[in-house]
C-alpha cells in the first residue's frame, strides 16, 4: 500500500511536472509585466496581513489534525493532535503534486500505518474527514452566495463552467462516500464486483488471497463504519472544526488584499470569491490546480484590483494558500519519513 505514491521516482516526476506548471503558468500570466513593476509593488505591502494570511494557513492544517485526533479517537486508535498534524501536512504534499490529488490518502494510510494505524481505520477516519469537509464547502458557498449574490453572480459570469464541474464533483462525492458509509447492500455489492475484476485480471498473482484480503478489508470498513453512525455528535463536532478548517485558508485572499492597502470590499466579499474559486478547481485533473487557480483569481479577483496590481495579488494569494504550505508540507513530509526510518532501525538493533 502507497509504493507507487510514496516511491522517490514518482515523486520527482511529480515534482518536476508541477515546477513545469509554474513555470508555465508564471511565463503565461506574468509576460506582459516586468520584474520591476512587481518588485515596486511588494515593497508597499504591509507584512503584518500576510503574517496574519501564513497563521491562517497553519490554522488550516490544525484544524485537520483536529478532526483526524478526535475522529481516530472515537475509532479507539490513539491519535495526538501533533500525529494528526503530520498526516495533514503528508496528505497536502502528495495531493498538490499528484492529479487531483491521488496521492493524498493513499500516502496518508501508509504512514498512519507505520505508527500501528491500521487501514481499516485509517481509511473510515479519512473518509469521514473528506466526507464532512466536501459537505463544509457546499454549505459555506451556498450560505455565502446568499449573503453575496452580487459576488456570486459576478463569479459565475467568470467561471461558470467549471464552478458547475466543481459543484457536480463534490456533490457526487458527497453521495458516494454516504452511501459506502451507511450502506451494507451496496458494501457487498463492490466485494462481488471487485472478485468479478479481479477474476478477470489473470496477470494478477494468489487470486484467491487478494480476494480474501479485500473482503476482509471492506468488512472491516464497514463494522468500523457503524462506531462512527453511532456517535452522531462527532459529525456535528468535525463539522464544525471543517467550517474553522476552510474559513481560514478562504481568508487569505481578503488579508492579502488589505495587505496591498485596500479596504473598499469587506471580508466577506473576498472570501465568496475564494469558496467559489475552491470548489471550482476541485475537478481540475493538474497538480494542486495549478495554472488554473492563477488563471481563476486573475479572471474573478479583478473586480477587486486595478490591472496592475493583480498579478501581485495573485503571487501573493497563492504563494501565501499553496506554494509555501507546499515547501512546509514537504519538510514535513521528511521529518516524518526519517522518523519511521528511525523506529525501523531501532526495533532492528532489539
Amino acid at each position: 500500500m502507497g509504493k507507487n505514491v510514496i516511491s522517490k521516482q514518482n515523486q520527482i516526476r511529480s515534482i518536476l511536472l508541477i515546477l513545469f506548471l509554474m513555470s508555465i503558468t508564471i511565463y503565461t500570466f506574468l509576460k506582459g509585466y516586468t520584474i520591476a513593476e512587481l518588485i515596486s509593488v511588494f515593497r508597499e505591502v504591509q507584512p503584518v496581513y500576510l503574517l496574519a494570511g501564513v497563521g491562517m494557513m497553519f490554522l488550516y492544517f490544525f484544524c485537520q489534525a483536529i478532526n483526524y485526533s478526535m475522529i481516530l479517537r472515537v475509532l479507539e486508535q490513539p491519535c495526538t493532535v501533533v500525529r494528526g498534524l503530520e498526516y495533514a501536512y503528508i496528505g497536502f504534499y502528495f495531493g498538490s503534486i499528484t492529479p487531483s490529488a491521488s496521492g493524498a490518502q493513499p500516502a496518508q494510510m501508509y504512514y498512519m500505518n507505520k505508527d500501528k494505524i491500521t487501514v481499516a481505520h485509517s481509511s473510515i477516519m479519512i473518509f469521514f474527514a473528506v466526507f464532512v469537509y466536501q459537505i463544509t464547502m457546499i454549505l459555506l458557498a451556498g450560505i455565502l452566495s446568499l449573503l453575496r449574490p452580487t459576488i456570486a453572480i459576478h463569479f459565475i459570469d467568470k467561471f461558470k463552467y467549471l464552478l458547475i464541474l466543481g459543484s457536480i464533483v463534490t456533490i457526487g462525492l458527497i453521495l458516494i462516500l454516504t452511501i459506502i458509509m451507511f450502506s451494507e447492500k451496496i458494501v457487498h455489492i463492490v466485494i462481488k464486483l471487485s472478485f468479478i475484476l479481479i477474476k478477470k485480471m489473470r496477470f494478477l498473482k494468489k487470486q484467491e488471497e487478494l480476494e480474501e484480503k479485500f473482503a476482509q478489508l471492506m468488512i472491516s470498513y464497514h463494522e468500523k463504519s457503524k462506531i462512527i453512525r453511532l456517535h452522531p455528535v462527532l459529525f456535528f463536532k468535525s463539522l464544525g472544526v471543517s467550517i474553522i478548517q476552510f474559513a481560514s485558508t478562504s481568508t487569505v485572499s481578503y488579508l492579502v488584499y488589505r495587505s496591498l492597502g485596500y479596504h473598499k470590499y469587506d471580508a466577506l466579499d473576498l472570501i465568496t470569491s475564494q469558496v467559489l474559486m475552491n470548489i471550482s478547481v476541485t475537478a481540475v485533473p493538474l497538480p494542486g490546480s495549478v495554472g488554473v487557480a492563477e488563471k481563476g483569481f486573475l479572471s474573478v479577483f479583478g473586480i477587486f484590483y486595478p490591472s496592475d496590481i493583480l498579478p501581485s495579488a495573485m503571487l501573493l494569494s497563492r504563494g501565501i494558500n499553496f506554494y509555501l504550505p507546499l515547501i512546509i508540507s514537504f519538510i514535513m513530509y521528511l521529518v516524518v519519513h526519517f522518523r519511521i526510518i528511525k523506529q525501523k532501525k531501532l526495533i532492528k538493533e532489539k
